[in-house]
C-alpha cells in the first residue's frame, strides 16, 4: 500500500517587473512555492490589457519609486485580484504608501529588509484601508436611506396635493428650511403624519 498525497494546490498568478530577468528568477522561485505565472509583464498596463484570469498578482515595486507606486494605482484600478507587492529592502513608509496604493499586502524580498516592521507597517496600512472603506460604505448607506425617505415623502406631497416630483421636491425643500431641520429628518416628519393619518381613516 502506497502512501497516496493529494496534489498541491497550483495557484494561477501575474508577474510584474520592468526586468525580465528578475521575471524569470521570480518565476522560478514562485513555480517553487505553488504558482503558476500564466502572465509575465514589464509594466502594469499590459498585465490589464492581458485580462488573464488569475488569483493573485505579484508586483515588483523596486525601492516604492512615484514611478511604481503610480504603476501601482494603475494596476489596482483595472485588476480585481490581490495585489502582493514585492518590494527591495524598503522602508515601513514606503509600505504604508503602497498599501494606500492599492497594494493587497507588502513583502520585502531584498536581504537587508527589515520584514516584521514591513509586516507591521502593512498591517496597519491594511487596516487603515479597511477602516475608511468602512466609513465610505457607511456613509453610501446613509445617503440611500436617506434619499428613499426623501422620495417617499415626495411621493406623499405628491399624492396628497396633487404635485408633480418637481414641486413636490421644492415643497419639501421649502419645509425643510422653515423647519430648520435636514431634508431627511423633514421627510421623515411627512412620512410618519402620512402614516398618522391613514392609521386614523
Amino acid at each position: 500500500m502506497f502512501l497516496s498525497l493529494p496534489d498541491p494546490t497550483v495557484r494561477r498568478a501575474l508577474l510584474i517587473d520592468p526586468e525580465a530577468g528578475r521575471r524569470e528568477l521570480f518565476s522560478s522561485v514562485l513555480h517553487d512555492r505553488g504558482f503558476a505565472i500564466v502572465g509575465g509583464f514589464g509594466d502594469a498596463a499590459s498585465a490589464i490589457d492581458a485580462a488573464l484570469d488569475v488569483e493573485l498578482a505579484f508586483f515588483h515595486a523596486g525601492e516604492g519609486a512615484p514611478s511604481a507606486i503610480e504603476a501601482l494605482e494603475t494596476l489596482r484600478e483595472g485588476l480585481a485580484a490581490p495585489i502582493l507587492t514585492l518590494v527591495d529592502n524598503a522602508q515601513p513608509d514606503i509600505a504604508a504608501r503602497l498599501i494606500a496604493a492599492g497594494a493587497d499586502q507588502v513583502a520585502p524580498v531584498g536581504v537587508q529588509a527589515d520584514r516584521i516592521a514591513i509586516g507591521a507597517a502593512s498591517a496597519i496600512a491594511v487596516r487603515a484601508r479597511i477602516q475608511r472603506l468602512t466609513e465610505d460604505w457607511r456613509s453610501a448607506k446613509n445617503a440611500l436611506a436617506s434619499m428613499k425617505l426623501v422620495a417617499r415623502a415626495k411621493g406623499v406631497l405628491m399624492a396628497r396635493g396633487g404635485l408633480s416630483e418637481d414641486e413636490a421636491h421644492k415643497r419639501l425643500q421649502a419645509l425643510s428650511m422653515t423647519r430648520n431641520l435636514p431634508l431627511p429628518e423633514t421627510a421623515r416628519a411627512i412620512i410618519e403624519a402620512e402614516e398618522l393619518l391613514a392609521s386614523d381613516a
